[in-house]
């Protein structure tokens, strides 16, 4: 999930830890007139990687319960650990534990894609595009609770130094994680307001044959060749 910034682009998604150690990002999709993230996980460690510009507040909501809140620095971040050091797992029992109050937000908060919350001046609507049409909501929220639900609130910093200045918008993003097959058939509920993804193709232009193309769905993981 991106976001275009005055500080520089933001990127928050969901991610896996691979057999091989590396980090990968599941499938997914967004739907419209819908503020959840939907994506494919295996059970397992998971994580949220954030990159920003100059390093973030953050706030880490998991089925329901405040997990972690800390402040990460800029670049590529991956957080796999609440604050007692226990790291983030996908299972099938989940953390069904009470829903816990978010910070008060002000009274221009906004539902959507991204959750804003304009605490000081308000910011340019060139900073948010992905906001546009949607509905001022209460100021107040929860987080929301459920099994798979990773919920992410989270402050730009203004420059690198932790002490600087936060920015006058909050963001908050919820993800759905759903294992595989549990994402198909919730996919399958939600066929006719998938928000397109992009297009994955791989060309093989060998010198002297057909081009073969191979397409790679971002919403199932399915491969195709052609």
């Amino acid at each position: 999930m991106k976001i275009e910034h005055r500080l520089g682009p933001v990127q928050l998604d969901l991610v896996y830890l691979h057999a091989d150690g590396a980090w990968l990002e599941p499938v997914g999709y967004a739907v419209e007139d819908h503020d959840t993230y939907f994506r494919r996980m295996p059970q397992g460690q998971f994580g949220i990687q954030l990159i920003t510009p100059n390093g973030a507040d953050v706030q880490v909501y998991i089925d329901g319960r405040m997990r972690l809140d800390t402040t990460v620095p800029g670049k590529v971040q991956v957080i796999d650990a609440d604050a007692a050091g226990k790291n983030f797992f996908f299972d099938a029992a989940g953390l069904l534990d009470e829903q816990e109050a978010l910070p008060a937000l002000s009274s221009s908060s906004i539902s959507g894609p991204a959750v804003v919350g304009e605490k000081e001046a308000p910011a340019p609507a060139a900073d948010l595009s992905t906001t546009a049409g949607v509905e001022p909501v209460q100021s107040k929220l929860r987080a929301p609770k459920g099994h798979g639900l990773v919920f992410v609130v989270f402050r730009l910093l203004q420059s690198a130094d932790r002490q600087a200045e936060r920015d006058g918008i909050e963001y908050a993003i919820a993800f759905q994680m759903n294992a595989p097959g549990e994402h198909e058939r919730v996919l399958a509920g939600n066929l006719s307001r998938i928000v397109a993804p992009p297009v994955a193709v791989d060309l093989d232009l060998a010198e002297g044959e057909h081009p073969r193309i191979t397409t790679h769905c971002l919403v199932t993981g399915a491969t195709r060749k052609h």
